[in-house]
């Protein structure tokens, strides 16, 4: 009967022993899939340590459970999360900027990637001597540590300790704290990583924010990504008012339509434009603006947005409705005899005057006044010692420069605006005048925008004074469209095209070129047509 008996009991303990390892089992599964999940979309990472801590630390029954991290200079760490069990005393705020150095043993295992499984603390060995004194100090009489990895960078530490008793940590406790620690290590690097994005995106907003050009960007979708502070006090607009708006709804304000209509211009041609355009401000008082918008390209070259960077040009344009003595103008836009046109005024205004160019010079004698002198481009050094020349001699000259290019071309472009540079400054320190004509197609963008910033425009008739009848502003869309496919446009082109004799022709493009809406540039025998910004916005309004 006893046999009997402590055979049933045998078999009645049996199942108590099985169910006693399910549930642990169990209870196991369920912790690494709450600590998974928690780190999946987490907002507050260091809550989410403290409460898996908490969880391994109960599990296993330790008594501590802690996460140490090295500093950037690996020679110093911190104990950045604890978790206690009740009645254990906290070691983090002892714990804080701690040296490497003084765990040699320590660091040199963590560093080899190895796990310290101290059975007990008082058996370490005597290359650990530094090591026991520390956790002797503490109480601690057994642990468990493992490396934490954010990539492939040793970052820290995480492990668990018992200060009650020693022993030996099972191979669950050591999964437990395996898949804990690739866990943690995952969701310090997606931290670190959204701190440094959102770091470049903090500074990149002070950037914008701090500039002087007025910046406005959208993302592919046409969501408003940037409306930076120089818009916004220049329209009146704030920052909440426009950003995170839809481009294609109506919820932008008419008086910047034009900015709007900038942007799916570009975005319609896939191709950046620089040009002249007019915005209001919340108050309907108008704003000129020189805006060079560019497209913004992402992987596989595909457009992810456009940002326009705008200068506000109005007061420029006041300032400048006449041209002033001591200042340098630019013209990229009006053809050039437009700009002889008005050159050739100051002949009766007692200026001497000095056309600077290259090419057919007998054509410039035809249209020049009798009192201009021409010189041809040579190398910038001499041209400069013979404007040099000009001015000492007369205090009252302007000088027509055309053909820059040429310098470009022979030099480079930065000897151009070293040469350019230098010019402007002696016409501003003796109070002459320099009209710098250039051509659009023999720049590159980059070039064109500084050339264009760093001059003042040449004033040109106001848009709502040119008033041409349809057959003339579709000479212009035609120009447009062949221009868009840089096709070749020329006057026989034109004359074919429209049915016009070459009289006709020639007399309608030269109206256009003195209303500034086209230039033209001789390419070998064959004079090509090209529409100036002017043209364009002029078409854009028919």
């Amino acid at each position: 009967m006893v046999k009997k008996n402590a055979t049933e009991d045998n078999s009645l303990q049996e199942p108590i022993k099985v169910d006693t390892t399910l549930n642990r089992k169990l209870e196991f599964e369920k912790t690494i899939a709450a600590i998974s999940s928690r780190f999946v979309c987490v907002s507050d990472i260091n809550g989410a340590i403290n409460i898996s801590l908490a969880e391994i630390g109960r599990l296993n029954g330790a008594c501590r459970a802690y996460l140490f991290l090295f500093k950037e200079d690996e020679k110093t760490m911190d104990n950045t999360h604890e978790w206690c069990a009740e009645g254990v005393s906290p070691q983090i705020d002892n714990l804080q900027n701690l040296p490497t150095s003084m765990v040699p043993w320590w660091m040199k295992k963590l560093n080899n990637g190895e796990v310290i499984h101290v059975e007990d603390v008082s058996k370490l060995p005597l290359e650990a001597k530094a090591e026991k004194e520390i956790l002797e100090a503490q109480d601690i009489k057994s642990l468990l540590v493992l490396p934490l990895y954010t990539g492939s960078r040793l970052a820290g530490f995480i492990g668990f300790d018992n200060v009650f008793e020693s022993g030996r940590w099972s191979e669950d406790d050591l999964a437990l704290l395996r898949i804990s620690a690739e866990i943690i290590g995952n969701a310090l690097v997606r931290r670190k990583a959204e701190e440094e994005l959102k770091s470049s995106r903090d500074q990149l907003d002070n950037i914008i924010n701090s500039a002087t050009e007025l910046i406005f960007s959208i993302n592919k979708g046409g969501i408003i990504t940037a409306w930076n502070n120089a818009i916004a006090l220049k329209t009146g607009f704030s920052q909440r008012e426009i950003l995170s708006k839809n481009i294609y709804s109506n919820e932008i304000p008419e008086e910047i339509s034009s900015l709007i209509d900038l942007i799916k211009s570009t975005l319609k041609a896939k191709k950046s434009e620089i040009l002249e355009h007019e915005i209001k401000d919340k108050d309907g008082n108008p704003i000129l603006l020189l805006s060079d918008t560019s497209i913004i390209k992402g992987k596989d070259n595909n457009i992810e947005g456009i940002v326009l960077i705008g200068r506000d040009i109005s007061s420029q344009r006041r300032l400048h409705q006449q041209i002033m003595p001591g200042n340098s103008y630019i013209s990229y836009n009006e053809s050039f005899e437009a700009i002889i046109e008005v050159f050739n005024k100051f002949a009766d205004k007692k200026y001497s005057l000095l056309c600077v160019s290259r090419g057919n010079l007998n054509w410039l004698k035809s249209r020049l006044s009798n009192k201009a002198a021409i010189l041809e481009i040579s190398q910038k050094d001499s041209l400069l010692k013979e404007i040099k020349a000009l001015l000492n001699k007369n205090n009252r000259s302007i000088i027509l420069l055309n053909r820059l290019e040429y310098i470009s071309l022979m030099d480079s472009f930065r000897d151009l605006l070293i040469f350019l540079y230098t010019l402007n400054d002696l016409i501003s320190s003796t109070n002459n005048i320099v009209i710098i004509h250039i051509i659009e197609s023999s720049f590159e963008k980059r070039e064109l925008s500084i050339l264009k910033q760093e001059f003042n425009l040449f004033p040109t008739p106001k848009k709502e004074d040119i008033h041409l009848d349809k057959k003339k502003i579709d000479i212009l869309r035609f120009i447009s469209d062949k221009n868009s496919l840089h096709a070749i446009v020329n006057f026989n082109l034109i004359s074919t095209e429209f049915a016009l004799s070459r009289m006709t022709t020639r007399s309608w493009l030269r109206e256009l070129q003195l209303k500034s809406l086209i230039q033209t540039n001789r390419q070998g025998n064959v004079k090509q047509v090209y529409i100036t910004n002017k043209g364009r916005e002029l078409i854009s309004n028919y």
